[in-house]
This record gives structure tokens, C-alpha cells and sequence, in this order.
């Protein structure tokens, strides 16, 4: 009965857990699809706005000021061409791209006749042939390193250690427990079964369940301020935090800085 109750507990907290952060994917899910890009594309020698999804190896892209670029593409023809690399590289200020053949091994930052999936036209236009999409591209490359297993969080770590702690403790209670009971001459199978109860009663079968309760509720609060949380435990992470530090404001932020100073009762 006991055991039938803890995996109930056990199931249930892994359920609630699973819930949220399902329920996290498909709200992203929902709010890529309302937005749909499309793109420019030359083909049988007329003009075509297609999705970007629909673009392939091949394509001449018309690109000009305020639009996405659509995979990694080589430019052939363009005029004061500047994108928006701050996604990519973390540079704030616009990168130039002209026409060129570039040396070999040159870093990804000196690439200037490529344009990369994910950045955005400046300013200026240009007719680019594309050459990736997808995981073909750079930053599809970058995702694939992101399907990894993500590094534990701070929380994640400090639960794991102190079920460890929990562990080990109740591993000494119950071999001490029983082995005083058989140097008592108690009878071997009640000192076995007593053992078992007192590792029954010192495992904290509400842990995970409660963890799971208080996580989820702090992402609601979340969702309500329009945040969506992906993942549980990094709202442990996200409300210990006292110091945020970024060593661009491209890549993060929307390249500006803003300063505000707040004090009680008064606006900001």
C-alpha cells in the first residue's frame, strides 16, 4: 500500500511537471505561427513572395532594408548592403557586405560577402543566391548543439544533493536499526520489516510533488507577466539572480541600453 502511494506521488509530480512545460512548447509553437516571414525570390523570371520555409538551395533572394534573410546566401550583386549580425556575432553595429572573394580559413566575422539566416537588412539592397537553409545554416548549427543535454542548474544540483544526503542517512538509520535489533536477539524478520518501515517513513514522499506545485505556480506568475518558462527549474535560477552580466547587448537585448532610476513613490 505504501509502495502503490509513493509511486502515485512519484507519478503524479512527474506529470504536473511534464504539463508545464508542454503546455510552455506549444504556447511558442503558437505565437511561430502567427508570424509568418516571407521572402522575394526570382523564379522562371518573375518575382514571387513565397514563405520562408519554401526557399531552397538555389533561389536569388531580393533582399532590401527591414527584410529577413532566409538562409545563408553568397551575394553576387549589391548596393550600400549593411545587415543586422547582432543575433549572430553579438556586434550591435551593422555589418557592411560587398562583392569578393574572401582567404581561406577566414573567421565567420570576416565573412562579408555572406549573409547568414536569421540576421536582417539594414539598410541598402541586393540580390543574394542562397547556398543553406535550415540546419544547413549557421545558426542551424548552433540549434543542433542546443538539442544537447542542457548543463544542470543550480537547483537541479542542490535537490540532487540533498536526495543524496537523504539517502544516505536513511542507508545508515536502517543498517544500524536492524543490526542493534538482531544484536537484541529480535526476530530477524520483524527487525528486517521495521527497518523497511523506518526507510518508508524518513523518505520525504511529498518532496517532488511539492517542488513541482511551487515551480508551477511561479510560472504561471510568469505567464501572466507575458513570460513564457520552458523549463522549471530555471525559475529557482531566474528569482536568486542579484546580477545579470552580458558582455554585448546585441545578443540578449535589443542593442540599446536604457537607464532607469526608481525610488519609492515616486514614477519611473
Amino acid at each position: 500500500m505504501n509502495a502503490t502511494i509513493i509511486l502515485v506521488i512519484i507519478l503524479a509530480s512527474s506529470l504536473l511537471g511534464f504539463w508545464q512545460e508542454r503546455g510552455a512548447a506549444n504556447a511558442v509553437e503558437k505565437l511561430l505561427a502567427v508570424v509568418q516571414t516571407k521572402a522575394t525570390v526570382l523564379r522562371d523570371g518573375s518575382q514571387k513572395d513565397i514563405p520562408v520555409e519554401g526557399i531552397v538551395p538555389g533561389d536569388v533572394v531580393l533582399l532590401s532594408a527591414g527584410d529577413m534573410i532566409p538562409g545563408d546566401c553568397l551575394v553576387p550583386e549589391s548596393k550600400d548592403l549593411f545587415v543586422n549580425e547582432a543575433s549572430l556575432t553579438g556586434e550591435t553595429f551593422p555589418a557592411e557586405k560587398t562583392i569578393g572573394i574572401l582567404p581561406p580559413k577566414a573567421p565567420l566575422s570576416q565573412w562579408t560577402n555572406s549573409l547568414f539566416m536569421g540576421t536582417n537588412v539594414v539598410s541598402g539592397n541586393a540580390q543574394a543566391v542562397v547556398a543553406g537553409t535550415w540546419s544547413e545554416t549557421e545558426f542551424g548549427k548552433i540549434s543542433d548543439r542546443l538539442k544537447l543535454r542542457p548543463p544542470e542548474t543550480e537547483f537541479e544540483h542542490g535537490v540532487r544533493r540533498f536526495g543524496y544526503l537523504l539517502m544516505e542517512v536513511t542507508l545508515v538509520l536502517v543498517v544500524a536499526t536492524f543490526a542493534i535489533n538482531v544484536y537484541f536477539a529480535r526476530p530477524v524478520l520483524d527487525s528486517l520489516l521495521f527497518s523497511l518501515a523506518l526507510a518508508v517513513g524518513l523518505t520525504p514522499q511529498l518532496l517532488p510533488a511539492i517542488i513541482s506545485i511551487n515551480l508551477a505556480r511561479g510560472a504561471k506568475s510568469m505567464a501572466i507577466e507575458k513570460v513564457i518558462v520552458k523549463r522549471l527549474a530555471s525559475i529557482e535560477n531566474f528569482g536568486s539572480m542579484n546580477v545579470l552580466c552580458s558582455d554585448k547587448t546585441g545578443t540578449l537585448t535589443e542593442g540599446a541600453i536604457r537607464i532607469r532610476l526608481l525610488s519609492e513613490g515616486r514614477n519611473p
